[in-house]
C-alpha cells in the first residue's frame, strides 16, 4: 500500500510545514451543531467549515470530563495510562503532548484556553511544549480570541505555527452574553436553570425538572454554542486577514458533550453514554482535502495528534495509542473499524460527588463499535449492551451472560481494563489551594 502522504506534496523543511490550529470546545455535543443535522442554527460558522472539510461523523472521546478527555487527545494514550482520572491529577512528565512534538520539529506553539478553575493551567502540566501559553479560568470566548489575536499580530519570522484554542463558554453556567441570550427565544428565561448549581440538584435528587425547564436549560445551552460559532467565526476571520487560512490545517473537536436527562443526569463526568462522549471533529484544509466530505468509519478522539503528525511529515511514536486518519481523509478505502475506548472513575473524585444519586457513583469501562456499545463496571461485575443500530439512544439493556457469550467487544473491552486498571501516584495528585476549594464551592461543584 502506498504511503497516504504521496497523494500531496509534504513539506519536511522545518521552515516549510503548514500551520495548525486546533480548536476545542468543553462540553459540546456534535447533535447540537447544525452540521450533525441540529434543527437550531446554532453554529453557521462551524458549518461553512464543515461543509469544505472533512466531518467524521462517530468520533468518541476518552472520558466524559475535561481532564482526562483532553490529556488523551493532547498525548494519543488513555487517561488511566496517563493517570489523569481525578480532580486532583497532573502530568507526570512521563508522556510529551502534540505541543511538544512540534516544538521540537521547529514549530513555534501556543496555547490560549479558557476552563473551569485550575483544569488546563500550567500547573497541571498542559503548558508543556508551548512558547506562549495562557490558561485562565472561564474567561469568555472573545478575551480568548484578543489573546490570539494579539499573539498572531506579533509574530515574526518563518516558523510554521501551532496554536490551541480552548473555549469554555459552552460549559454551565449556560448565560450567554447579550445579544446571545436571545439567539432562540423572545421569552424571558430564568437563568437560574442553566447555573451548575441548580443542575447539580438534579444529580443530588434535590431537583426536578419539569419538560417546560428542561427545554429552556437546553435553549440556554443552544445560546452558548451560538455565541462560541460566533466568535470561531471571528478566528477564522483573523487566518484570512492575516493571509494564513488557505496554508493553515484547522481543526475543530470538543473534550466532551452535555447530558438532558436522557439517561436521568445533567451536566457530564456521570456515565459513558453518546451524549457525553460522541464529540464533533472537523478537519479543513482547503489545499488538499476535498469539500463536504463525511466519514461515518468510528473514530476516537487520540486519533487527532497521529493525523496530525502524519500531516506534518512527522514519525509517529510507537506508544502511541491513536491512529492517523490521514488517509481516510484522503480517500484511502475504509478499513476494518476499530473499537472506541472510555473510562469514568467518578467514585474517585472524592469531592463534591458524596451527595450525587448512588446509580451515578461508580467506575466504568467502555467499548464501543458504530454497532454495540459495552460498559463494564468492575466493582459490581456488572454489564451493560446496547445495539447501537436499533438503540442509537442507549435505551434497552440488552445485556445476558449467553448474549455476550460470543461476542469479541466483551473480550476487548476486558482485555483493554486489565491494561488500563492502575492508580495515579501520589506525586501526580496536587493539593487543592482553599482559594481553589472556595471557587468549587461557588460554582457548585462541592457543598460548603
Amino acid at each position: 500500500m502506498h504511503n497516504p502522504l504521496s497523494l500531496f506534496p509534504v513539506r519536511i523543511d522545518k521552515f516549510m510545514k503548514p500551520n495548525v490550529v486546533l480548536i476545542t470546545i468543553d462540553t459540546l455535543r456534535a447533535d447540537h451543531l447544525g452540521c450533525y443535522g441540529y434543527n437550531r442554527a446554532t453554529s453557521p460558522n462551524i458549518d461553512e467549515l464543515a461543509k469544505n472539510g472533512t466531518v467524521f461523523e462517530n468520533a468518541i472521546a476518552q472520558a466524559p470530563w475535561t481532564i482526562p478527555s483532553l490529556a488523551s487527545m493532547l498525548t494519543s494514550k488513555f487517561p488511566p495510562e496517563l493517570g489523569m482520572i481525578e480532580k486532583y491529577s497532573t502530568f507526570d512528565g512521563q508522556h510529551k503532548l502534540i505541543s511538544s512534538y512540534l516544538q521540537e520539529n521547529g514549530y513555534e506553539t501556543a496555547g490560549f484556553v479558557s476552563c473551569v478553575l485550575d483544569f488546563l493551567t500550567p500547573k497541571r502540566g498542559f503548558a508543556e511544549g508551548f512558547d506562549h501559553y495562557i490558561g485562565l479560568e472561564m474567561i469568555r470566548a472573545d478575551e480568548i480570541n484578543q489573546h490570539a489575536f494579539e499573539w498572531l499580530d506579533q509574530r515574526s519570522g518563518d516558523r510554521p505555527h501551532f496554536m490551541w484554542v480552548h473555549y469554555c463558554d459552552v460549559h454551565s453556567d449556560y448565560d450567554a452574553p447579550k445579544p446571545f441570550e436571545k439567539s432562540f427565544t423572545d421569552k424571558k428565561i430564568d437563568t437560574h436553570l442553566g447555573k451548575t448549581r441548580t443542575l447539580k440538584g438534579v444529580l443530588k435528587g434535590q431537583t426536578v425538572l419539569s419538560a417546560r425547564e428542561l427545554g429552556e436549560v437546553i435553549t440556554l445551552y443552544d445560546q452558548e454554542i451560538h455565541y462560541t460559532d460566533h466568535h470561531i467565526g471571528q478566528l477564522l476571520a483573523k487566518l484570512k486577514e492575516t493571509g494564513q487560512f488557505d496554508d493553515t490545517l484547522i481543526i475543530i473537536g470538543a473534550d466532551h458533550g452535555e447530558e438532558f436527562l436522557e439517561h436521568g443526569g445533567v451536566l457530564h463526568q456521570t456515565s459513558l453514554y453518546d451524549e457525553l462522549l460522541r464529540a464533533p471533529l472537523i478537519f479543513h484544509y482547503p489545499k488538499q482535502f476535498a469539500k463536504d466530505k463525511r466519514i461515518e468509519t468510528q473514530v476516537q478522539n487520540m486519533d487527532i495528534v497521529p493525523t496530525l503528525m502524519e500531516f506534518c511529515g512527522l514519525p509517529l511514536p510507537e506508544d502511541f495509542r491513536g491512529k492517523s486518519l490521514l488517509s481516510a481523509i484522503l480517500g484511502e478505502p475504509k478499513k476494518e473499524e476499530d473499537y472506541s475506548f472510555a473510562h469514568l472513575d467518578i467514585s474517585s473524585f472524592n469531592l463534591g460527588c458524596e451527595e450525587w444519586k448512588e446509580s451515578i457513583l461508580r467506575t466504568v469501562y467502555m467499548a464501543r463499535t458504530n454497532a454495540e456499545k459495552l460498559i463494564y463496571e468492575p466493582l459490581k461485575e456488572s454489564f451493560e449492551y446496547y445495539n447501537l443500530l436499533e438503540d442509537p439512544k442507549e435505551q434497552k439493556n440488552l445485556f445476558t451472560h449467553d448474549a455476550l457469550k460470543n461476542r469479541a467487544i466483551k473480550n476487548a473491552l476486558l482485555n483493554w481494563y486489565a491494561q488500563m486498571e492502575r492508580r495515579p501516584d501520589d506525586s501526580q495528585k496536587m493539593d487543592l489551594e482553599q482559594e481553589t476549594l472556595d471557587r468549587l464551592e461557588a460554582l457548585g461543584y462541592i457543598d460548603g
